[in-house]
């Protein structure tokens, strides 16, 4: 319940969340409901459980309320909405879960809608999903408002998403936009969906509005809501991101100074951050260029200061125009006394603008898995018709078809330790874990150039080339990490103290002799490892592009090898996502062999993470247009139980993102993990599993591979079986005894396989 104090002494009651029938066998239940709050001044508000029976004795956790203005977004039921003039249903098949079907509407604006709360004034951000069923092409379709105000209860119509033109090959499209509440007495808003024509049918699903925490963050109300300390902040009409104004800053004293604002977030509470900034001018000799952050400044209780990065981009000059940032942060589970929005960088002697700041909460979707599940039903399997004929006599009862995956074709791999590795080469149980469990591996250290030549001219590829050509034995593909990177502390110690024209020599040839070494041998190659964070190499030779001719001179003589980017800081901390993702444009545009975006994920000591703010992420690398590889994940906490817990959320956000193509752990074994055992996978002399390793390889050998038994009595003659993808075999038993003659051997890419059996 929660009861709301009322300054004339009044008392308001409201029930957030019931449920009935509650019995001990029941074990943790959760209560969820939607309630809104009184239109009066509020003076408290009190929270409280009503209910069980007095003498019953009851425990309570993981409370939550949170802001909500569409409900039942999801469309997991038809629960909150109403369907005017048509005939809604749900379906099964929504952009992620169920969805709403429309049919029989009458006019383009019939179909699901439903009054919601909006503030005077204030503005939102909506998206929404829609996908057509029938019908011709070229229909248009957007989500509009209706308000009707206090006054004299005149209806007032607003565009809250853009119209889409569709057609239903499209499948599902999504409409979005930003609206702004008139400042007028609003006594409803109606949200609904306009178009496309009354006769074609169609889904929608996920809608989501989220109220911007930023005031004027569009600017055209001129300066209104920010300060410009130590600076000087003006309107422009020159080129804005979007509308007619940004703020132009000039005449800083600190890279600090310049447009802010006081913001209320709420403690715990997890964020979308977003902005466009714009260079006005170049530092003559800088060829590194500019750095530009959006930061927050928080006063905790005690008058603590703490400072947190949302988002950053670097290298930025004048021609790059404006440039997005961009990034999803978390709140400090903290008690805030305070919460300031700045932009920090470039240096004082440039002038630069800023436009379109917004900062949105993230919705805590609790169907996070029911869209990760779509994603991996939808793109890791495929279809298996069978097609089953059988002679006079023989009994369908006694036919069984066992449809069995043995191998799997998506990468789930681990960093190898070669010294360990070799070491085990009588077989041992470290090594025999890497051939059962997994499909990829990747040489943790020992291909890293101070790995291979400590000393000039002393290059040892043994050790490497026993560990890569062992597990090749076994079937598995090995990444290469790396070829070399541009953080000094990552060059033999020797190079580093080479003049620049030695050093560029030196890095070419190493990169020779590594090519001669491994021919044949790798699928990828981590080019320039961290390249976004670290520089020196660029720096030393004062050639800002020359990680682009080691792209160049790699693809060249190896044509075959995907080459990556590899990074941190872009999908577990939110800090360089976006500038990662500008990164990979440049590389992409440049035409260089580059192939594939590396995301190193590791995650904190009892980092949980967040299956919600890890799709926001992806989503950003994803516009990449290239595929993107998880390959250094652990997720470390001493609970063995929650480390489970951890690993498989972390496994679901990844293996269900559709641009996600490989996992790979940054090692598994206590005696051989750069963290030891609390990032474990499997410990002790006997290699045995840990509770964590136990829920991994239920995931990956169990839940996410293929085996089926069919009665033919019951199938039918012909059935259809959704497989992962990867090679199967198909066994044929009869009374009980197998047809050996009649075994199926094949492998399931992303077409349907067809097989025929004759019993």
């Amino acid at each position: 319940m929660v009861v709301n104090d009322i300054p004339d002494g009044s008392h308001h009651y409201s029930s957030a969340a019931k449920r009935d029938h509650v019995s001990p066998s029941d074990g943790w239940v959760q209560l969820s409901g939607y309630f809104r709050f009184p239109d009066a001044n509020i003076k408290s508000t009190m929270l409280y459980f009503q209910g069980p029976d007095k003498s019953i004795d009851f425990a309570v956790d993981d409370a939550s309320l949170e802001a909500v203005v569409v409900r039942n977004g999801e469309m997991e039921s038809m629960s909150d909405w109403d369907c005017y003039n048509s005939q809604c249903s749900l379906t099964s098949s929504g952009h992620s879960g169920h969805g709403i079907k429309i049919t029989h509407r009458q006019h383009s604006s019939d179909g699901p809608s439903q009054f919601i709360h909006l503030t005077s004034g204030h503005t939102y951000h909506v998206t929404a999903y829609i996908k057509l069923l029938s019908g011709p092409s070229s229909q248009n379709a957007q989500l509009e408002l209706d308000y009707v105000l206090y006054q004299d209860k005149s209806h007032h119509y607003q565009t809250a998403a853009s119209p889409r033109t569709l057609s239903v090959s499209d499948g599902w499209v999504q409409l979005s936009g930003t609206f702004g509440v008139p400042k007028a007495n609003i006594s409803s808003a109606r949200l609904y969906f306009q178009g496309p024509d009354s006769s074609v049918d169609f889904a929608v699903d996920d809608v989501v509005i989220l109220e911007d925490f930023v005031r004027n963050g569009g600017m055209e109300s001129g300066l209104s809501g920010w300060d410009c300390y130590n600076s000087h902040c003006t309107i422009t009409t020159s080129g804005a991101h979007s509308g007619k104004n940004a703020i132009n800053i000039h005449g800083r004293q600190h890279t600090s100074d310049g447009p802010s604002q006081w913001i209320h977030l709420t403690r715990g509470v997890s964020y979308r951050a977003s902005g466009y900034v714009r260079l006005e001018n170049d530092v003559a000799g800088d060829a590194d260029g500019q750095w530009v952050a959006m930061k927050i400044h928080y006063k905790l209780s005690g008058n603590q200061d703490n400072y947190q990065t949302m988002s950053e981009v670097s290298h930025l000059r004048k021609s790059d125009g404006w440039v997005h940032l961009t990034g999803i942060f978390a709140v400090p589970n903290k008690d805030i006394e305070s919460a300031f929005l700045y932009y920090e960088g470039p240096a004082t002697s440039v002038r630069f603008s800023v436009d379109d700041t917004s900062i949105t909460e993230i919705p805590n979707s609790e169907s996070w898995q029911a869209t990760t599940d779509n994603v991996i039903n939808t793109l890791r399997k495929s279809d298996i018709n069978i097609h089953v004929t059988t002679t006079h006599g023989v009994s369908k009862d006694d036919v069984y078809i066992h449809v069995l995956q043995t191998k799997k074709s998506f990468p789930f791999g681990t960093a190898v330790s070669a010294g360990r590795y070799n070491e085990d080469a009588a077989g041992g149980k470290y090594r025999d874990f890497i051939h059962t469990h997994f499909n990829w591996a990747v040489p943790e250290s020992s291909l890293k150039w101070w790995g291979l030549e400590p000393q000039k001219g002393q290059l040892n590829f043994k050790r490497p080339l026993d560990m890569i050509n062992g597990v090749k034995k076994h079937g598995l593909k090995v990444r290469g990490h790396h070829m070399t990177s541009s953080s000094k502390g990552a060059i033999p110690d020797w190079a580093n103290a080479l003049p620049p024209d030695q050093l560029r020599q030196a890095i070419l040839d190493h990169v020779q002799q590594v090519l001669g070494q491994t021919h044949g041998l790798l699928e990828h190659w981590d080019v320039s490892n961290e390249n976004l964070h670290y520089h020196w190499i660029e720096d030393q030779l004062h050639e800002q592009n020359f990680t682009f001719e080691l792209f160049k001179m790699i693809h060249k003589a190896e044509p075959n090898i995907k080459l990556f980017l590899n990074d941190f800081n872009v999908v577990v901390w939110p800090i360089s996502t976006a500038d990662y993702a500008r990164q990979g444009q440049k590389f992409k545009a440049a035409n260089i062999g580059f192939g594939a975006m590396g995301a190193q994920c590791h995650f904190g000591v009892d980092e949980e993470p967040d299956p919600n703010v890890i799709k926001q992420r992806l989503d950003t690398l994803a516009k990449v247009d290239v595929p993107i590889w998880i390959t250094e994940l652990d997720c470390p906490i001493w609970d063995d139980n929650k480390r489970a817990d951890f690993y498989e959320k972390a496994l679901r956000a990844f293996y269900g993102h559709p641009a996600v193509e490989g996992i790979l752990f940054w090692g598994f074994w206590d005696h051989a993990h750069w963290l030891g055992g609390h990032a474990a996978l499997a410990k002790g002399d006997n290699v045995e599993l840990t509770p964590a390793g136990h829920r991994v390889l239920d995931l990956l050998e169990n839940q996410w591979m293929t085996d089926e038994t069919h009665v033919l009595s019951k199938s039918g003659d012909q059935f259809t079986v959704r497989g992962f993808h990867g090679d199967y075999e198909i066994h044929v038993n009869y009374n009980g005894r197998e047809l050996t003659n009649l075994k199926k051997t094949f492998t399931l890419g992303k077409s349907t396989a067809y097989i025929n059996i004759s019993v």
